[in-house]
């Protein structure tokens, strides 16, 4: 097949083999990682393993790789700098300008400062750092909501609309959301965030247009700046957040916590997914009441997709947790591990060499064999 490729191309010189890779990648879907040492590299102050800057012009081919790699793609875009050297940005156009449905359930619940509300701070924070256009917001409350912060709301642009139930049911309460809801996407978002950066919807959708997509999710971050959401990893122990509580300045393994990256799952509290795909699967499943209940519909629309969840940083919002959702119901981890048992603790966005019981990519004190890992 390399032949086929045409081989190394000297325009490409000094990431020939990068470029390479790409077309490979391009031309077929039989690909996959070996989770093992192959071979080592001597590092040398003139070799790109010392430093991203040894070797700028290898930077320059690599980027020119991924924009030939886009060009020749279904997705036209541009490729940039990345946040660190080494890594590139790309920017896919957006299609059309299908409907984004910003769906946001509520209990009502005044902020930190008690000087208003959390959701009344998300509803500001989205009118005021948005820059796509075509986006509804639709306000799922329990009709108990002053009646100050409804009129303010609506003053927004907010569409509000009641769930009554005599038990409260998250997971049903994002399901009467959804079919609410008019856009061609749903962005499900907690009531407790803020917008931090602009374009994120643009940045969430790029990828959600994409076939082999299931969704997309973005970078929390705690208010004291700290790393809430990057991704959720199912380990042995079942869902978990990789760099929870690190820095927001963290890298994270290979550059994955600055960098979009593949996951298997990412936090309810800010996806994106087609509503089209959210209703065929059924949405979310009212017998995760209260937690795990995003993790579990992330794995059943992988299912329905085919796919996978990208986890983009370019997408940041600050998020502070669970501050209105009641209590959990216990048994409900051990109840998702026994459902998805046959992924927990086999992620195949992780590294089996990697430990299961910690999320932050430490080595597994006995890493599995060769036998274990290939099922030999």
């Amino acid at each position: 097949m390399a032949r086929r490729l045409g081989g190394f191309r000297p325009e490409f010189d000094f990431a020939q083999d990068y470029d390479l890779a790409l077309r490979f990648a391009a031309a077929t879907k039989q690909i996959v990682h070996i989770p093992d040492v192959l071979y080592h590299w001597r590092t040398l102050p003139q070799s790109t393993a010392s430093s991203g800057e040894a070797k700028p012009q290898a930077e320059l081919a690599a980027r020119r790789a991924v924009q030939d790699f886009v060009d020749q793609s279904p997705y036209r875009g541009s490729v940039g700098r990345g946040p660190l050297p080494g890594t590139h940005r790309v920017r896919f156009d957006i299609v059309g300008e299908p409907l984004v449905s910003v769906a946001i359930p509520t209990a009502g619940y005044r902020n930190d400062g008690d000087t208003g509300w959390y959701v009344l701070d998300l509803v500001r924070s989205i009118r005021e750092r948005t820059t796509y256009r075509n986006v509804e917001i639709v306000v799922s409350e329990n009709g108990d909501l002053p009646p100050e912060l409804e009129q303010a709301l609506r003053d927004l642009g907010a569409r509000l609309i009641r769930y009554e139930s005599p038990v409260f049911n998250f997971s049903d309460k994002m399901n009467r959301l959804a079919e609410a809801a008019r856009g061609e996407f749903l962005l499900l978002l907690n009531d407790d965030i803020r917008i931090i950066s602009r374009g994120w919807i643009e940045e969430m959708l790029m990828w959600c247009q994409q076939e082999g997509i299931s969704g997309a999710g973005a970078k929390l971050l705690f208010p004291d700046g700290h790393i809430q959401h990057a991704g959720v990893l199912l380990l042995g122990q079942g869902p978990s957040h990789p760099y929870y509580l690190h820095p927001a300045s963290e890298i994270g393994q290979v550059c994955s916590a600055v960098v979009p990256r593949d996951y298997s799952a990412v936090t309810g509290a800010c996806t994106m997914i087609s509503r089209a795909d959210f209703l065929a699967v059924g949405g979310y499943d009212p017998a995760y009441r209260i937690n795990y209940n995003d993790v579990d519909f992330c794995m059943r629309l992988n299912a329905h997709t085919g796919g996978h969840f990208v986890f983009t940083p370019h997408a940041c919002l600050e998020h502070h947790e669970s501050v209105s959702r009641p209590e959990p119901d216990p048994g409900d981890l051990d109840k998702f591990n026994r459902q998805w048992a046959d992924i927990v603790g086999r992620d195949p966005f992780y590294n089996p060499n990697l430990s299961q019981s910690s999320p932050r990519f430490a080595l597994a004190t006995e890493p599995q064999s060769l036998a274990e890992v290939y099922g030999l």
